[in-house]
């Protein structure tokens, strides 16, 4: 309340120097003459000056501390930095570790992640998830889902090393429990959605390790002569039309 308070005040009163600006040229100029240059030199030194008056007056709002600088080409764009498979825009907040957990938990485990756990956990195990894994093979063929299964391995393992390597450890408990399949489903899509967007799958994966780690390991998987960048393509596809495939199933409105 206090900072709107200043706000108004310091309006009023440039309202009130512009309302004397404008008396004291017209009373030193003749009746029907035009304003001089001096009083619009002076308009524009007070109209420059506002900026800063407002944000003397404005509350001060904390800003997140990002993990890293913005990434550089060729993943940027003159708008900022971008996702490296889409034009998303890249996430910089901490990330949620206890969501990651659950992701680990869900595909059997930090030693055993395998991606076909991971998508029988999100389709609760039964006729669904036997849909779904048709769906995906008929749409991406099967060598390309047999190369996300791998590509999903390398991806935790690798993304796992990462953050032991920078002193970050996973929550013992995940949130929310895997074994709710609904729960984390939509805990995962929301984590995709950025402010102002749709989700994109590169803006989950920033959410779940971070965009530094995501990078990393998207360069380890693109250095990997067992996989390289179309894996690292395909890996992303497939998992967005996981992703999308489940906001369907469950009707999430995120």
């Amino acid at each position: 309340m206090g900072g709107e308070v200043d706000r108004l005040e310091m309006i009023a009163r440039i309202e009130g120097a512009v309302t004397t600006l404008v008396r004291e040229e017209r009373g030193s100029c003749a009746p029907g003459s035009r304003l001089s240059v001096k009083f619009f030199a002076h308009f524009a030194a007070l109209i420059l000056g506002v900026p800063a008056a407002l944000a003397l007056a404005l509350p001060a709002v904390a800003q997140p501390v990002p993990l890293h600088t913005p990434t550089t080409a060729p993943y940027t764009t003159t708008v900022g930095a971008h996702a490296r498979f889409s034009k998303a825009r890249i996430n910089l907040a901490q990330p949620d570790l206890a969501l990651a957990t659950a992701l680990v938990r869900a595909g059997g485990g930090a030693a055993a992640f395998d991606a076909d756990t991971f998508i029988a956990a999100l389709t609760g195990n039964g006729p669904l998830t036997q849909t779904e894994t048709a769906s995906l093979t008929k749409r991406f063929g099967a060598d390309n889902v047999a190369s996300f299964v791998e590509t999903f391995h390398f991806f935790v393992s690798d993304a796992l090393t990462q953050a032991t390597a920078a002193g970050i450890a996973l929550p013992a408990t995940p949130v929310p429990d895997p074994a709710d399949a609904k729960a984390f489903a939509t805990a995962l899509y929301a984590a995709g959605a950025p402010p102002r967007g749709t989700f994109d799958v590169e803006y989950m994966l920033d959410s779940l390790v971070s965009h530094v780690i995501h990078v990393a390991v998207m360069n380890d998987i693109d250095a990997d002569p067992d996989l390289g960048p179309k894996a690292d393509a395909n890996f992303h596809a497939i998992l967005s039309r996981f992703m999308f495939d489940l906001k369907s199933a469950y009707n999430l409105s995120t």
